[in-house]
């Protein structure tokens, strides 16, 4: 059986709206959704970078504030056997 989802904007806006309206505490995973939608009051995110299959995996953390992601510096940074060095 071959189930095909129909995923737009306005659903995935809509999933996060009750995500939030259930009050989950929640992780996700994911290369397309970042959770930047007006439903959502505040999230942090959390992009992994590993260029190249390098020894280390860099974090890029944003804030959402629920009206802009602004980068969050300091605290992040690689973590791997490089950066244990």
């Amino acid at each position: 059986m071959r189930l095909l989802l129909a995923f737009d904007e306005e659903n995935i806006r809509d999933m996060f709206r009750l995500v939030e309206q259930l009050h989950f505490n929640y992780i996700m995973n994911s290369q397309v959704l970042w959770g930047d939608y007006d439903v959502v009051p505040s999230l942090n995110v959390y992009e992994l970078l590993r260029p190249r299959n390098a020894a280390y995996v860099t974090v890029v953390g944003s804030h959402w504030d629920g009206h802009v992601r602004k980068l969050m510096t300091g605290g992040a940074g690689s973590v791997g056997p490089a950066a244990a060095d």
